[in-house]
């Protein structure tokens, strides 16, 4: 994931003690492509990560499709899941994870089009959005 300088802008920091809606369906997020954005902490535009999840594969390309990360996602139950970092040619990514490292992720609201995850880094808790492509 993205280092704490990506996160710097409060609106993705949440409580901890956030429940997730009650009524979930993450079915659709098991298998699919995704993308979600975040501002670049040295460019301080919106860089676009695309996302596919396949199996038990997370793979993340940036840049264009230039770079990617890659993790095994292992799901905890229906909308809660961890990340275990592989690989990556992404020097950004690279140097924030190392080969081993496991993130944790739960869902926490859903639309037709888009999931919000809360995930934790040094004991903050944080939010992003991924949405489905079309």
């Amino acid at each position: 994931m993205s280092s704490m300088d990506s996160f710097t802008d409060d609106s993705y920091k949440i409580d901890k003690d956030v429940e997730p809606d009650a009524t979930l369906d993450c079915s659709a997020l098991k298998n699919g492509d995704f993308y979600y954005a975040f501002p670049n902490p040295v460019t301080k535009e919106n860089d676009t990560t695309f996302v596919t999840i396949k199996d038990k594969m997370y793979l993340e390309r940036m840049n264009k499709g230039k770079t990617y990360s890659l993790l095994d996602i292992q799901w905890l139950d229906d909308c809660q899941f961890k990340l275990i970092f592989k690989d990556s040619n992404d020097p950004y990514k690279k140097k924030l994870s190392k080969e081993g490292e496991i993130y944790n992720y739960q869902v926490m609201s859903s639309t037709p089009n888009s999931f919000t995850i809360k995930f934790y880094m040094e004991d903050q808790a944080y939010k992003f959005e991924l949405f489905k492509m079309k």
